[in-house]
């Protein structure tokens, strides 16, 4: 979390879950079979288990996931479950309390850690996404490797970076993914679609021609990212 915080979005320019079941709908016809929600931090959309459950009645759907931060999984895991969300992306950068505090600015780490044992209570297929800084030491990687390991969760390591700066391809990360491996698209939240988070390229839904949308911002996928100067992203 930076210190100065972060700019909110207002409700209202945001998509509603009638509008997001609509593109994903026409998403499926072009062959989309894959969904993960992001944010922001998405388990503080109130009712986001009945966005969950509309978007796995949409036949074509393969695969349903849903990424958080965790700290309010204790209240969110088992009605998602019961939503029939099986996917989780859990953000969890070190296992030490003390750095957790200092990243997060007020985190408290055994309410995630609480919240994560729950996930995997219920029977989540949990990956998770620690962030890799260059203060991040050693012993802190290996910490987190005997924690996945001990519970059987899958470790992503993530590069830490900047979108104004120009994307470089590390193999010493799972992510961000390789450009040549990289097949996403991204819905942001006020209703813009992107072929590349490294972009500036954007396109507004038309809901008049979604499909057409889509194929638009595909085609405006690049080769390899570059920079995104229009947008803040943390």
């Amino acid at each position: 979390m930076p210190e100065e915080g972060v700019n909110l979005t207002h409700p209202h320019n945001q998509l509603s879950f009638e509008e997001i079941v609509i593109i994903v709908m026409e998403a499926v016809k072009i062959g989309i079979t894959k969904i993960r929600l992001t944010g922001g931090e998405p388990l503080i959309k109130k009712d986001l288990e009945i966005l969950v459950k509309k978007i796995l009645q949409i036949k074509g759907i393969e695969y349903l996931g849903v990424k958080t931060n965790g700290v309010l999984l204790n209240d969110k895991a088992a009605v998602l479950y019961k939503a029939g969300l099986r996917n989780l992306n859990i953000s969890l950068d070190t296992t030490n309390p003390d750095i957790y505090h200092t990243l997060t600015r007020k985190g408290d780490l055994s309410v995630v850690l609480t919240g994560v044992n729950l996930a995997k209570k219920l029977g989540f297929n949990i990956k998770i996404n620690a962030v890799i800084l260059e203060t991040t030491t050693k012993n802190e990687i290996s910490d987190l490797n005997e924690y996945c390991k001990n519970n059987n969760f899958k470790l992503q390591l993530i590069n830490h970076f900047s979108l104004k700066s120009t994307k470089v391809d590390s193999y010493h990360f799972d992510r961000p993914p390789k450009c040549y491996n990289c097949n996403k698209i991204r819905l942001l939240s006020e209703g813009l679609l992107k072929p590349c988070l490294f972009s500036d390229s954007e396109i507004k839904i038309d809901f008049k021609n979604i499909r057409q949308s889509f194929i638009e911002v595909i085609q405006l996928k690049p080769e390899h990212g570059e920079k995104c100067n229009n947008k803040s992203m943390h």
